[in-house]
């Protein structure tokens, strides 16, 4: 998988490199969430006249920290945050092929995420759910639930990852996404605390959250809701 790899930090180090210019502003969302992403581009901003030099270098600093850690999902939308198409595309088609034997979790929720092949996505989150019961299986579970039409079974599902009180922006918008689908009362809240988070989300996911958030029975309240406890 060297090539991969190589091509990869490539296309993570040139997307950067438009960020750190000042020419990838939907980009920068997504980096603002990562560790040190973000504390290093306000950092070189605050460079007069940094040179290109110097914006190579912190591109492949970060590039390198990403595509480490960074699976085929976000860097897919990473690309097609800065309409690289064609390489957002070959990352898909890549955890397409590898998604359901190295990470079949992730998987599960990026066929959620995009309505596709939800017998797939339910039958590895199920699966999943029987290897590691934890609150991330869980949400996955409710997740690709929820993909597939099952949607009194996606909230039994999601108040199982919310009972441990992890905060986790993925969480909570999966939360609000059911809720809203519901017509919950509580749906406002879990879009508040999705939004407190949204940094943290994907591209997709944020647009999940922005259909949320114009949904009629919230879209009047949505905008002053704020976390509270449980």
């Amino acid at each position: 998988h060297r090539h991969l790899a190589a091509a990869g930090f490539d296309l993570c180090r040139h997307a950067l490199l438009r960020l750190v210019q000042g020419r990838g502003r939907r980009l920068q969302r997504r980096i603002d969430g990562t560790a040190h992403g973000a504390d290093q581009h306000r950092h070189l901003c605050r460079i007069p006249g940094a040179n290109v030099a110097k914006q190579e270098r912190l591109a492949c600093r970060m590039a390198t920290r990403l595509t480490v850690h960074m699976p085929c999902l976000p860097l897919a939308d990473a690309l097609r945050a800065t309409n690289r198409i064609p390489e957002a595309v070959a990352a898909e088609s890549e955890l397409g092929r590898r998604g359901s034997a190295s990470d079949p979790r992730t998987f599960a929720l990026y066929l959620a995420t995009r309505g596709e092949q939800t017998d797939l996505a339910l039958r590895l989150a199920t699966r999943e759910l029987g290897d590691r019961a934890d609150v991330f299986s869980y949400d996955a579970l409710a997740w690709a639930q929820f993909g597939a039409g099952r949607f009194t079974e996606a909230w039994q599902a999601i108040e199982r990852a919310l009972a441990e009180g992890t905060k986790d922006a993925r969480i909570f918008l999966h939360a609000a996404v059911i809720a809203v689908r519901l017509d919950r009362a509580d749906a406002g809240e879990w879009i508040g605390r999705a939004r407190s988070l949204e940094k943290l989300l994907l591209p997709s996911e944020r647009e999940h959250l922005a259909s949320a958030v114009k949904a009629p029975a919230v879209a009047n309240t949505a905008t002053h809701s704020s976390p509270t406890a449980r």
